[in-house]
């Protein structure tokens, strides 16, 4: 109206006092490695949120922090961003391995995590966890059936980050899952995502006889594998 403020558009840049978010997760190491797409991801969503009108005009501001894969770290990260900075949400964590450490700080606080990778069980367990995929556990179970129906009952070698709960879950419902349908699983085994390399779990597989694997490990250490 004439004399007024113009309303915000979708074009305009986000003003005032911002909404502050946390985004606790391992950026650095090996599995810093695999999960850094993640954090760009952040990072290009609060861009763009904050130069097409925030959330209700509000600029977002998200404080990202990296606990390198130390469940001690994510925990003092998150109690921190809590009672010091303030964050009314958390958005993003990228913590396959340290989400739980930091979950009763969030539930004591009721202070929500949305989004983040889904790989800890803790997204499905926790009130305050809200995640943005399925839950990642039940997947195994489908591909053993399908290997069976379209491979044939190969014998398989089954191996698993053993550092990860959700992983070691997919690795044994796979394995049982594998049996169940017919399948003969002749090595299942959890791994360490700080192996340099696979030469040995790969000559354990063909020693044993394995005709096909199934790994559930992260992007570098699957190209180590391979």
């Amino acid at each position: 109206t004439t004399g007024g403020t113009a309303a915000a558009t979708p074009s305009d840049p986000a003003t005032g006092e911002p909404i502050v978010l946390g985004a606790v997760g391992t950026k650095s190491g090996l599995i810093g490695a695999a999960l850094e797409g993640g954090f760009r991801g952040v990072t290009v969503w609060e861009k763009w949120v904050n130069a097409n009108g925030g959330v209700q005009g509000r600029p977002v501001k998200i404080i990202q922090v990296d606990d390198a894969g130390d469940p001690g770290k994510h925990a003092a990260a998150v109690r921190k961003l809590i009672r010091e900075d303030r964050v009314v949400a958390f958005i993003g964590n990228i913590a396959p391995f340290t989400l739980s450490a930091g979950l009763p700080l969030l539930e004591e606080a009721q202070i929500p995590a949305i989004g983040g990778d889904g790989g800890d069980v803790s997204w499905f367990r926790s009130p305050v966890a809200y995640p943005i995929n399925g839950q990642s556990v039940s997947r195994s179970r489908p591909a053993a059936r399908w290997a069976i129906a379209n491979l044939g009952k190969l014998k398989a070698a089954v191996y698993y980050v053993s550092e990860a709960e959700a992983s070691t879950v997919l690795g044994r419902n796979f394995a049982d899952e594998y049996r169940k349908a017919g399948g003969e699983v002749v090595v299942e085994a959890g791994v360490s995502l700080a192996n340099p390399d696979f030469t040995g779990e790969v000559l354990q597989a063909k020693n044993s006889g394995a005709e096909l694997v199934y790994i559930l490990l992260e992007k570098s250490a699957c190209n180590r594998y391979f």
